[in-house]
């Protein structure tokens, strides 16, 4: 029996915090990196021609406000799987991502 292979991009517009995620993830063999991008049109566009698994992203970054991504994310693609990886803390962050269902919201701010 075979184990599944989850198909994941990251999308932050920090590299440091995206080349931690790439060789935390690239470390376990569940998991296969399709793409690390770094504003909202790029992901857009890979999500209208590959089929992912789980997208590892953050809200702030060029090209979406605030939720706009994860939004557009879960109305066209609702199968894929989201986690919240941010720099913002406020609880009002939280309340607004748990509305749009992501899998998990994690800070980078308290790893």
């Amino acid at each position: 029996m075979t184990e599944k292979i989850f198909r994941i991009i990251v999308a932050d517009d920090h590299s440091v915090v995206t080349e931690g995620i790439r060789v935390i993830l690239k470390s376990d063999i569940r998991f296969k990196i399709c793409g690390i991008f770094a504003n909202a049109d790029s992901v857009l566009k890979f999500l209208e021609q590959e089929e992912i698994d789980i997208i590892v992203l953050d809200i702030d970054m060029p090209g979406a406000n605030k939720f706009s991504l994860l939004k557009a994310i879960k109305e066209n693609y609702p199968l894929v799987k989201v986690v919240i990886f941010t720099m913002h803390e406020g609880m009002n962050y939280f309340f607004d991502a748990r509305k749009m269902e992501p899998i998990r919201m994690r800070s980078n701010q308290n790893p």
